[in-house]
């Protein structure tokens, strides 16, 4: 709350100093005028308390506090009027008479001051309720608009979000695709390569057989000749010329079987 000010004007320069102490004792700052022009120079500035002598040199104290509320209008300034003459005024809050007890002076100090704290207080929480109104606004739209803001970001990061991932899944589309395709590949040439080993074994295995079933026709020969020979041996039958024949044949068979099997190897 602001301190308490008060104008007090008195020709009487004993008299207002006086006053001005027993204000400033209250805790009201005090503004001295002892002449009338001096009393006009303070209109200009704003006073909760008017404490005007009736007379002040040559002119009434009543056109001092017209001036002020001139300059001030709306005032809710206290106006008291002290003077040595019973005259009703009208355009004043309160009038004291001559001589003022410092006692009356006192109470009616203390009865005005209770007055202008309750007004200034109900000012400053009218004040302060609006501020707080003011800064609620504020508060409220400032919310809003971070709001907002957090949702357009909320909004921009779902979206980015999104592109990101419709990225990650046509990647990774591709790249599946591409791995099938090499998967496939590769299996078809693996397959490629066992159907090769296979086929070749077979062939193999084949020339093994049709080779070996030589082998065996031309033991299976050598074999009947040696029995035929046997049995002519047996029998005496044949002359030994024959049987000469007969071992070179065999001989010359063995031969020719020896040269197959090297070349095989």
């Amino acid at each position: 709350m602001k301190p308490i000010t008060a104008l007090i004007v008195d020709d009487d320069k004993d008299v207002g100093d006086y006053i001005g102490e027993v204000f400033r004792d209250k805790g009201i700052v005090p503004k001295l005028a002892y002449t009338y022009s001096e009393s006009l120079n303070c209109c200009n500035q704003d006073f909760d308390i008017l404490f005007v002598d009736f007379f002040i040199e040559n002119f009434k104290g009543t056109e001092i506090i017209k001036e002020y509320k001139k300059v001030h209008p709306g005032t809710k300034a206290e106006v008291i009027i002290y003077s040595g003459q019973y005259e009703k005024i009208d355009t004043v809050d309160k009038v004291l008479y001559k001589p003022i007890s410092l006692a009356e002076l006192n109470k009616y100090i203390d009865e005005i001051l209770t007055a202008i704290k309750n007004r200034k207080q109900e000012m400053d929480d009218i004040e302060q309720n609006n501020t707080d109104d003011i800064e609620a606004k504020v508060y409220r739209d400032v919310c809003s608009s971070q709001c907002i803001k957090i949702w357009d970001s909320r909004y921009l990061l779902r979206e980015e979000f999104h592109d990101e991932m419709t990225k990650i899944k046509e990647h990774t589309e591709l790249t599946s695709k591409e791995n099938r395709k090499f998967l496939v590949g590769t299996f078809i040439a693996v397959i490629g390569i066992f159907t090769t080993i296979i086929i070749a074994a077979i062939n193999q295995s084949i020339t093994i057989s049709n080779q070996n079933a030589k082998n065996q026709a031309n033991i299976d020969q050598i074999g009947y000749v040696g029995q035929q020979l046997s049995i002519e041996v047996s029998t005496s039958k044949i002359d030994m010329a024959s049987i000469k024949d007969n071992m070179t044949k065999i001989s010359s068979d063995v031969s020719y079987l020896k040269g197959k099997l090297e070349n095989k190897k």
